[in-house]
């Protein structure tokens, strides 16, 4: 994709923003006003960093917005659907609904946006430190790259690398700078026989993979806790669709573990976790989720720190790194503290399985490579079934050779079996 111009938008920023530095420095004066990117995106994996100039006691926001939402004069924290880090506050709050609170912004921060309008999340970090993952972005709207200062009598400066200069931070594997000119695209082709095969991208269910559960045992699997505060509040609640787990009541209660057991191996990708709707100091704070073929050896799979919900029924979506996703019998969330209960409290605990699609293509064309490339790592233990692709079109003769050796000091792949 050729590469664009990409600056903070001078046509629809707020009275008072005042630009420089070729639009890419934006200085917020005195009252609330909010300035976008001046192009929006759609689909692709974007990296943009802002390094934060002097700025004072206000609330200096960096998110995203539908393009449609956009406001330049409004609280873009409230606006609907926006996904604001309000660095003022520290709060990660999305369509005004506080999801998170995690670290202020202070002068000579570097914050950083990867924006996956692919798999709808957005992640921020701080000073190269991850802060918050959110899910559930419309990838059916166009979004715009938002900036802005909600307080009066303050000011302070933001400025926006998309991508025109080298990023303070390596750009992450799989995407690209804003305005495309960097990129980290790692793709390959898998070759077996004189054949060649693709994989399609991680696709989740959209529903839990754990069944409605009426019991530890029934109607299939096990769901399992490290301790239950009655019978009534039973690991197995926590699987039910209504009601809540609760683990025992004393210092445990900031300890423990609840999981399930599938009857089969699974490949779990995504999974959920919910509180109760009027108790925000029962969720657990930090966890690791971790799977197990043996109930003895575990293996992390995501970790997780200072995890704060509000006084509502809220579901928080996690994902597993693709690297690590793999099959396992048994998933259970591990935490080591809550939010200050003596009990500890999960609504629901939800599952994702995650698949891939084996696909079989006619050659190795350049054409085929840049439509059918896999973007690496990858794991490719989840192969849901195959597909055939039949060309329709003549290759390049560009004379390219696109050849991808795997590095297996620094790659594991555990097994690879094409038939």
């Amino acid at each position: 994709m050729a590469v664009q111009t990409v600056t903070w938008d001078s046509i629809t920023k707020g009275t008072m923003v005042t630009l420089s530095n070729n639009d890419l420095t934006a200085y917020f004066s005195n009252s609330r006003s909010n300035v976008r990117s001046s192009i929006g995106r759609t689909n692709g994996k974007y990296y943009i960093e802002f390094t934060l100039g002097a700025i004072s006691n206000g609330y200096l926001s960096i998110g995203i917005c539908p393009t449609i939402n956009y406001s330049n004069s409004e609280f873009i924290s409230t606006r609907s659907e926006c996904i604001i880090y309000n660095g003022g506050v520290g709060n990660i709050a999305v369509s005004g609904v506080i999801k998170e609170t995690r670290s202020k912004f202070t002068t000579g921060d570097i914050v950083s946006v990867l924006l996956d309008l692919d798999s709808g999340t957005i992640e921020f970090w701080k000073n190269g430190i991850g802060q918050a993952i959110v899910s559930g972005i419309d990838n059916t709207k166009e979004w715009v790259i938002v900036s802005g200062y909600e307080s009066t009598g303050n000011n302070g400066t933001v400025t926006a690398n998309f991508g025109a200069t080298p990023f303070i931070y390596e750009l992450p594997i799989n995407y690209k700078s804003y305005d495309d000119s960097q990129s980290n695209i790692q793709k390959i082709l898998l070759s077996s026989k004189n054949k060649t095969y693709s994989l399609r991208s991680l696709v989740y269910l959209t529903e839990t993979t754990i069944p409605e559960m009426t019991s530890d045992i029934s109607p299939n699997g096990r769901a399992f806790a490290s301790s239950v505060r009655s019978p009534s509040e039973a690991a197995w609640k926590a699987f039910d669709r209504t009601e809540s787990y609760y683990s025992a009541v004393n210092t445990v209660g900031k300890v423990g573990h609840l999981g399930y057991e599938f009857v089969n191996p699974i490949a779990i990708g995504k999974y959920a976790v919910r509180n109760r709707a009027s108790a925000a100091d029962t969720p657990p704070k930090n966890w690791t989720f971790e799977g197990s073929n043996d109930g003895s050896s575990w293996k992390i799979l995501d970790s997780r720190i200072d995890q704060i919900w509000g006084n509502i029924s809220e579901d928080k979506n996690y994902f597993v790194a693709p690297e690590k996703i793999n099959n396992y019998k048994m998933y259970r969330l591990n935490w080591t503290s809550n939010n200050g209960s003596v009990t500890t409290c999960i609504n629901e605990l939800k599952m994702y399985e995650a698949s891939l699609t084996l696909l079989s293509l006619p050659d190795q064309s350049e054409q085929f490579f840049i439509n059918y490339g896999v973007e690496s790592p990858i794991n490719l233990t989840q192969l849901a079934g195959t597909k055939f692709i039949k060309s329709t079109f003549t290759p390049y003769e560009s004379g390219r050779k696109f050849t991808h050796t795997i590095d297996l000091s620094k790659r594991r792949v555990d097994k690879i079996i094409l038939e």
